[in-house]
């Protein structure tokens, strides 16, 4: 009479439970619960799982004896029967109630705890007469008793009208667990088997707040910790083998009895990497428990919590796509501001190809580039910033980032930053051409400029598109297109587009290397074949809006090496997967071969990223550590050196002023805001891009070899960049940096060209040249500024030979005569 199905209740301070029910014990006993109070929801659904599996076995059916249910009262002391119900719910672990107790007592003698309330908790872990029922395994019994003893103890030190001596004995309860868990582990001493079960422990956090849940968790972690210290360390081995074997062949049981939340603790308590995790398990538990609610806000803080955990245990791969978005991109019940939070926060990590692969869906399906508030533009823009992605996956999203390029508020056509043919050469062989092109053309005619709109729409590309033919009825701009379809462009040379300029020889034609072919093969042969060299390199880029477009990558690398120029076309390469796989990889070691010097300028952070991410393999992680540029030479450093400047300083040397100074011609940066996507390249653009990887090389070739910069101030300054350990903001503190304790040169002397002779071969005239500060302490400078990038010295050695053939004469008076007649015959 008055018996009742155990159901597990969740019962805090307030003592909430239903009339009329009871609760199962571990040990057996059956206890009335009051009568009269009520449960809240959300209390009930803390317990729901342990009720589920509580109905799993048939123990709840048999109604306990008289002296059964007086044991436990005696056992159970001056704990209410609230504190019950909290402390000792129905449990996964329970076993078959055959056989007699016969597991040992722990023999032990409390250190700290003053309060009875505390030794009874504690005591859960030494006597198995109170968590462990008829015919337990000692394993069963040591997994029972320390999620019992987690689950009592926070329920006795959180509730108010406790014993007070309980305030005394908090502050040390973790000493007390952990002198009574190396006498547990020192009882049940084969640890193999004995705590084979204590995952299931991990349970006891199961709907619990997070508040809740870290700290049992984090309490089990260190009480196991400190019980496998006290073994020796094959043992903890063995144990820590047969955990992770049952984390695999037990993956379905398992999972379902324990917290996913406490994966993270678990596997430090392993000593185990992710790859432990079994990964569909892991998947459908995060779905199950933290991906179900029927409140909005905890519904939202459960997903959040799955992200996090998805991202830190690094699952996101075993994810799909399809998954991923329907259950972190609600629209429907979730804000923008959400739903950007939860797929930052999932995608945190991920394989590159899955990240596109997600935001070019969310790109394709919910964006409306006609809507221009439209929040699914906003949403991908955001994520492309967050997670440092191309924005060139996401067509839409990357169309209104050109759209505003082109009008938006700070677009180039209402500020005039470009001409009309140079926002045709970006433009053109979009596939959205005719779209941004009225955009365009409509953006110059609400400013009246009707000049630059005929221009534009006089280009062949433009004839035969809509807005050529709704224009063409304005006479006015009829006739002016007409005028400049008669014009006859320019003919393309490699040289550069304005007059007077510095001209790079071509050394008889570029290496072009736009697949695996012999090209490469010779570049590789010549970098790459374990002789020392000198290479001026440089990379190129677009990039339409520094603020949503952070992750450019270069389309093509230029190098310039003694007699040869090559230029990759990575735009072409990455076409072939197979292609991508194999330059890049000659690439990277070029870029890190210890025997080969690298020469750059003006070299910073941002521009070093956009080469890492131009060189990453189509199947690498974001979290991979990039190739390292090393040993590398930064010639406005080197120049800086020279003057007694700061190369970030107002005086600071561009490379036209470099190629004025000492080559006496300015360089032509007409190319300079030209579309480096486009194919094929125009030949004038290529000679832009081989003169800036060539005259970075030149310049230092003439001041180490005349002696102007000595040879142990070039090792000084040699730099190893984007290795691990190096400071974030190296770039910043180089730039900071004072080379000289004198005031600088006067720059505004110019110093003209002779056109009959080199000027290098005239003495009076190198002497005229700056000279670096003979009192300046380089070597306290750069260890003060750049110690984390500076070259280590087991790195110099490799590159002396490179560094000799800087300060070889020969050589030097070799390039000059292939440079000389080229520059001379421009100037005349």
């Amino acid at each position: 009479p008055g018996f009742a199905p155990p159901m597990a209740v969740a019962l805090g301070p307030h003592r909430r439970v239903y009339d009329g029910l009871g609760i199962a014990t571990l040990s057996g006993a059956w206890v009335p619960l009051p009568a009269k109070p009520y449960v809240l929801n959300d209390e009930l659904r803390f317990r729901a799982e342990e009720v589920l599996l509580s109905l799993g076995s048939d123990r709840w059916l048999i109604p306990p004896s008289p002296q059964e249910a007086a044991d436990s009262r005696e056992v159970l002391g001056n704990f209410s029967t609230a504190g019950q119900a909290a402390g000792l719910a129905v449990s996964a672990l329970a076993s078959d109630p055959s056989g007699p107790l016969d597991l040992p007592v722990v023999p032990y003698e409390f250190q700290y705890f003053k309060s009875e309330t505390a030794k009874r908790v504690l005591s859960l872990l030494l006597d198995p007469a109170l968590s462990a029922s008829a015919g337990t395994s000692p394993a069963h019994f040591v997994g029972r008793a320390l999620r019992l003893f987690t689950a009592k103890a926070h329920w006795i030190f959180t509730s108010t009208g406790q014993d007070p001596l309980l305030d005394y004995d908090w502050p040390v309860f973790y000493q007390e667990a952990e002198c009574a868990m190396k006498a547990l582990a020192g009882t049940y001493s084969n640890v193999k088997s004995d705590f084979v079960l204590c995952l299931e422990a991990f349970g006891v956090s199961l709907r619990r707040p997070e508040a809740e849940q870290k700290w049992l968790c984090s309490c089990l972690q260190h009480l196991l910790e400190t019980a496998m210290s006290s073994v020796e360390p094959e043992e903890r081995q063995k144990w820590q083998s047969m955990v992770l074997r049952r984390m695999k062949n037990e993956a379905g049981e398992l999972y379902g009895a324990v917290d996913v939340r406490a994966w993270p603790y678990i596997l430090e308590l392993l000593k185990a990497d992710s790859s432990a995790i079994d990964p569909e398990n892991f998947r459908v538990q995060i779905r199950i428990q933290l991906c179900i609610d029927t409140e909005i806000n905890a519904w939202f803080a459960g997903l959040l919590k799955a992200a996090e955990l998805i991202a830190e245990l690094k699952q996101a791969e075993h994810f799909s796509e399809a998954e991923l978005r329907e259950t972190f991109n609600d629209k429907l019940h979730f804000r923008r501001a959400q739903r950007q939070l939860l797929l930052g926060t999932v995608l945190r990590g991920a394989p590159r190809a899955l990240i596109e692969e997600v935001l070019s869906k969310i790109d394709q399906n919910d964006v409306e580039v006609g809507e221009r508030d439209d929040e699914e533009v906003v949403l991908v823009q955001d994520l492309v910033r967050i997670l440092n992605q191309d924005i060139r996956a996401c067509k839409k999203a990357y169309y209104r980032l050109k759209h505003d390029w082109l009008a938006g508020k700070w677009g180039v056509v209402w500020h005039g930053e470009l001409s009309p043919d140079q926002i045709c050469d970006h433009i053109e062989q979009d596939e959205n051409h005719e779209d941004l092109l009225r955009v365009a053309v409509n953006a110059l005619l609400k400013q009246n400029l009707k000049f630059e709109a005929a221009k534009m729409l006089a280009r062949p590309a433009s004839l035969g598109t809509r807005v050529f033919d709704v224009n063409r009825n304005d006479k006015q701009l009829g006739y002016l297109v007409s005028l400049y379809q008669d014009l006859k462009p320019p003919d393309d040379r490699f040289g550069p587009i304005e007059t007077n300029c510095f001209v790079v020889p071509d050394l008889g034609g570029i290496l072009h290397v736009h697949d695996a072919g012999p090209d490469l093969a010779r570049l590789e042969s010549d970098l790459l074949s374990g002789n020392a060299a000198v290479v001026g390199i440089w990379w190129f880029w677009r990039c339409l809006n520094p603020k949503n477009d952070l992750s450019p990558r270069a389309t093509c690398i230029v190098l310039s090496y003694e007699g040869t120029h090559a230029m990759v076309d990575l735009a072409m390469v990455e076409v072939n997967t197979n292609y991508e796989r194999r330059v890049k990889e000659v690439l990277r070691r070029i870029i890190s071969a210890p025997n080969v010097l690298k020469v750059v300028h003006d070299l910073d952070a941002r521009t070093l990223g956009i080469l890492h991410r131009s060189l990453t393999l189509p199947d690498d992680l974001p979290s991979e550590d990039p190739p390292c540029l090393t040993p590398v030479i930064d010639v406005n450093i080197v120049d800086r050196w020279v003057r007694r400047e700061s190369p970030g300083g107002l005086n600071s040397q561009a490379i036209r002023e470099i190629t004025f100074e000492y080559f006496g011609h300015e360089f032509c940066f007409a190319e300079g805001l030209s579309n480096f996507e486009r194919r094929p390249l125009r030949l004038s653009q290529q000679h832009f891009m081989v003169g800036l990887a060539y005259i970075p090389l030149m310049a230092l070739r003439v001041l180490c070899s005349h002696k102007i910069v000595a040879e142990e101030d070039l090792m000084t300054m040699m730099l190893r960049l984007g290795g691990a350990g190096a400071d974030k903001g190296w770039d910043t503190s180089l730039r900071r940096m004072s080379l000289g304790n004198e005031l600088p040169t006067d720059r505004e002397v110019q110093r003209g060209w002779p056109q009959e002779s080199n000027p290098w071969l005239d003495a009076e005239w190198v002497a005229t040249l700056p000279r670096p500060d003979p009192n300046f302490d380089l070597q306290g400078a750069m260890r003060l500024h750049a110690a984390s990038v500076q070259l280590r010295p087991e790195g110099i050695q490799p590159c002396l030979l490179a560094a000799a053939e800087l300060f070889s004469e020969e050589t030097t008076y070799r390039c000059m005569q292939e440079l000389f007649p080229v520059v001379v015959h421009q100037h005349q």
